[in-house]
């Protein structure tokens, strides 16, 4: 006698092993929204503190170059030369740690998004992994205003880079480091350096609609009970 019993939809079942299929399906979906929702609460973090950085730094700037015009009191422009080299150096160490952070959040998405592709097909077929693609044309409407594939996550991540580049440039700029002996323009390495990530965003910022393998590791935890 059989005894599982299916309904009309051939996917609500009573056995045992199908319901703790359907909650583990139902766990990870929570845990992967879960995760995506972290993720861009960090980004958010980093772009505000990056945005007020890069307003502070304009400020100071402005101030030092008052300094140079006479306006300012001559003793103050090593204090606000020291202001910005202090401004650099937290921006480039917060960006730096945008980048990794952006890192880590997609590994812990990616985890979760692979363990629905895993077990998704027994509950909901293949959903998740299904992506249905409207082929455009080249004309200039399509160009402008038509979808693309690409990587809201990944351009996220080109971006983070793009402000690592921009601080050591600003630090550069404060320091001094690089000086105008070896012709070094800043403002042509700041249009080369722009250039070139809008040229990582266009090609490395698509998403990756084919076939992926995975590596599985399985991590043991022991418990270490001490007797008294």
């Amino acid at each position: 006698m059989c005894n599982k019993t299916e309904c009309c939809n051939g996917r609500d079942v009573t056995n045992r092993e199908d319901v703790k299929n359907n909650e583990i399906f139902k766990q990870v979906l929570d845990i992967r929204k879960f995760e995506i929702e972290l993720y861009w609460k960090r980004a958010s973090y980093f772009w505000v503190f990056n945005s007020l950085a890069f307003s502070a730094y304009g400020a100071v700037y402005v101030k030092m170059a008052d300094h140079s015009n006479g306006i300012a009191m001559p003793q103050d422009f090593e204090m606000l030369r020291d202001l910005l080299v202090c401004l650099s150096c937290v921006g480039l160490v917060v960006s730096l740690a945008w980048v990794l952070v952006n890192k880590g959040s997609k590994f812990w998405q990616e985890n979760w998004e692979t363990h629905l592709d895993l077990i998704e097909k027994d509950i909901v077929g293949d959903l998740y992994k299904t992506v249905y693609e409207t082929h455009a044309s080249c004309c200039l409407k399509d160009l402008l205003t038509g979808s693309g594939k690409f990587s809201v996550s990944k351009v996220n991540q080109l971006i983070s880079i793009y402000a690592v580049f921009l601080w050591c440039i600003m630090a550069n700029s404060a320091t001094g480091f690089v000086t105008t002996s070896i012709s070094l323009n800043l403002r042509l390495v700041s249009l080369v350096v722009t250039a070139f990530c809008c040229l990582l965003l266009v090609v490395f910022g698509r998403t990756g609609t084919g076939e992926k393998t995975v590596h599985k590791i399985v991590r043991s935890t022991k418990e270490l009970v001490e007797k008294e």
